[in-house]
């Protein structure tokens, strides 16, 4: 009973799962001008379609829809190397349709810089047209039997949209990766495969449409995927530039490369083909082109053609519908608010000829920022008021660690306003003392900036003396002795003003200069010596202890102020040992007839106690 049921339940959810579904009925000019292109302006002509039926094998184009499946496009046009009807899901096993005498195709060769005849199970569609605009664009995802974790090391199937213009003989390939010209290939796009091959622009991967046992590549189960190929990429854009009226024949072409095996396709998005009007892509915070709040952003055709008239319209997120904008009939707007905006262009007098496009267009809030950074300070040593600032220490105040903000600095508010004329670090101020610099905050993710004022404060290093050393007699001979270490003070100071200075000991110098260096910014004296009015030395008979002198809070020098700016001074402490008294082995007499007494034999004499100092020290008169 539990095996049947579990065999029902295993039904009816493959029976829920949704896959793309194919009509290989249409035409070349069907598939084009009802599926490819949106622009009733498209002069379109000279249709070619050729895939493995004109060899006598499969037919590998057709158009496709997503049937609800999740598939990213909701319907197009599929080129394959094989069969256009094995294209749907789930991902039951491989598909590997046709033989070498499907050929190949000698234009995608030349894209590639392959040999000749090195493709095989070529499917191409080809037209020709006549662009009203300067650029144009389609959308297409990249799917292969060849990802597998492992044949997308070595086998290149490819794909290439070859424009050329037919007046000038100029060939471009538009199908490369975005920013570069690298060619369309299962090899160019891909993650790792452990002990064989290196990740390659995996950022353009979307996903395998099966589990190979790699737990770090992203995968769907392959029951449950929407098309029958092992793996996917994104939705990549092809775009490129034309000249309006020149004629143009565009081929898009897809093969296998090095063999016949494990098929390769390319789905077109319908209706992404854009012949007509162009507003580009949508602007918006994740594609770092979002204007800010408060500013004003202009949409617009890049280069309207004369004779072409314009009407902006908003969508309206209530009805659905597009509200029109009453006198809004240039080829550019101005926008100020979040929203889809929509331009119908008409090409002359009742020509029937129009299209429109829209783009989005996202605000990003202004900038978070501190707009009161905590002054950079420097501790000047020779009083001459100027000092090395490194600017970008204020960063992290400024932006709170914002990752998608960054810092530059600038001498005046005008060139911050600009972003010209950008100071380096490290930075010497112009004026002594006090000075002010602008620093420039620009966001990743939007055209936002904000300015903020940066102080810069140049403050006294104490100028202290090395104290006299402080000793103690040993009176027990162990070499220890308890120390007033604040006696030193007078002698760290000399003659600076006590009250605008505090004083602390340290029995160790990394402990007194990593103090120090917090004093500006996070002041902690936890390791310095607890009680310094009495402080038993650590080290018998001598040691070297640290005066740390930091400027007092408030502090006022001739010059402005000390304040958290110290230095250090070496204090040493010797505990000397006793001295050790000899008694003398014979008595010090004098005759009662010496210089001395008042009379001859009145017992009165003058002792010289000082003459027998070598006697009572050994010897040791140090």
């Amino acid at each position: 009973m539990k095996k049947f049921l579990l065999s029902i339940f295993l039904l009816f959810s493959y029976v829920g799962i949704s896959q793309i579904t194919i009509d290989d009925s249409l035409t070349a000019q069907q598939l084009v001008e009802d599926i490819l292109i949106n622009s009733t302006c498209a002069d379109v002509s000279n249709f070619v379609l050729s895939t493995g039926t004109n060899f006598g094998q499969a037919n590998g184009i057709g158009a496709f829809d997503a049937n609800g499946s999740g598939f990213p496009f909701a319907s197009g046009i599929i080129l394959t190397s094989g069969d256009v009807n094995d294209a749907p899901g789930p991902n039951g096993g491989t598909v590997s349709v046709g033989t070498s005498a499907w050929e190949g195709d000698t234009d995608l060769e030349t894209i590639l810089g392959v040999p000749a005849n090195s493709t095989n199970n070529a499917s191409f569609l080809e037209f020709d047209f006549v662009p009203n605009v300067d650029e144009i664009s389609f959308n297409f995802i990249m799917a292969s039997e060849e990802y597998d974790q492992n044949f997308e090391c070595t086998f290149s199937d490819a794909f290439a949209f070859i424009l050329t213009d037919q007046a000038t003989g100029v060939v471009q390939n538009l199908a490369v990766l975005p920013g570069t010209t690298t060619p369309i290939q299962v090899t160019n796009i891909r993650y790792e495969v452990p002990g064989q091959c290196a990740a390659i622009n995996e950022e353009y991967f979307e996903q395998y449409n099966a589990d190979f046992g790699n737990p770090a590549v992203p995968f769907v189960p392959a029951a449950t995927a929407p098309i029958e190929y092992n793996g996917q990429t994104v939705s990549l854009t092809a775009m490129g530039s034309v000249i309006a009226g020149n004629p143009y024949t565009i081929k898009l072409v897809v093969a296998d490369d090095g063999d016949s095996a494990f098929d390769f396709a390319v789905f077109l998005e319908e209706g992404s083909f854009n012949l007509g009007v162009d507003l580009g892509p949508d602007v918006t915070i994740d594609s770092g082109n979002a204007p800010c709040e408060g500013e004003e952003y202009t949409i617009g055709v890049a280069n309207p053609t004369a004779g072409t008239t314009y009407q902006w319209y908003v969508l309206n997120t209530t009805t659905g519908m597009y509200d029109i904008l009453p006198g809004e009939t240039n080829s550019t707007l101005v926008v100020t608010t979040e929203g889809t905006y929509q331009v119908e262009t008409s090409q002359g007098s009742g020509t029937g000829c129009g299209a429109t496009d829209e783009v989005f267009v996202e605000f990003s809030p202004p900038l978070t920022v501190n707009d009161s950074p905590s002054p950079l300070v420097y501790c000047d040593s020779d009083s001459d008021g100027f000092g090395e600032f490194f600017l970008h220490d204020a960063d992290a105040d400024i932006t709170g660690g914002d990752p998608d903000l960054t810092v530059t600095y600038h001498g005046s508010l005008l060139n911050a306003e600009n972003g010209f004329l950008e100071l380096v670090d490290p930075y010497m101020n112009d004026n002594p003392y006090s000075d002010v610099v602008w620093a420039r905050v620009e966001s990743s993710v939007s055209t936002c900036y904000s300015v903020v004022e940066l102080a810069l404060e140049v403050r006294d290093t104490p100028a202290t003396q090395a104290p006299d050393p402080l000793r103690l007699c040993d009176d027990d001979g162990d070499g220890l002795q308890v120390f007033d270490l604040t006696l030193s003070a007078p002698g760290v100071l000399g003659g600076l003003d006590p009250s605008q200075y505090d004083l602390y000991w340290y029995a160790e110098l990394a402990d007194a200069v990593a103090a120090g260096d917090l004093a500006l910014t996070a002041p902690d004296y936890s390791q310095a010596i607890a009680s310094p009015g009495s402080y038993q030395n650590v080290v018998p008979g001598s040691q070297t202890v640290y005066v740390l002198v930091v400027g007092a809070p408030g502090s006022v020098t001739a010059q402005g102020t000390a304040e958290g700016c110290y230095s250090i001074e070496e204090l040493e402490l010797f505990v000397d040992p006793l001295p050790a008294a000899v008694q003398p082995t014979e008595a010090y007499e004098l005759c009662d007839d010496e210089v001395g007494g008042s009379a001859p034999d009145d017992q009165v004499s003058t002792f010289d106690l000082t003459s027998r100092n070598g006697l009572v020290t050994g010897g040791d008169l140090s």
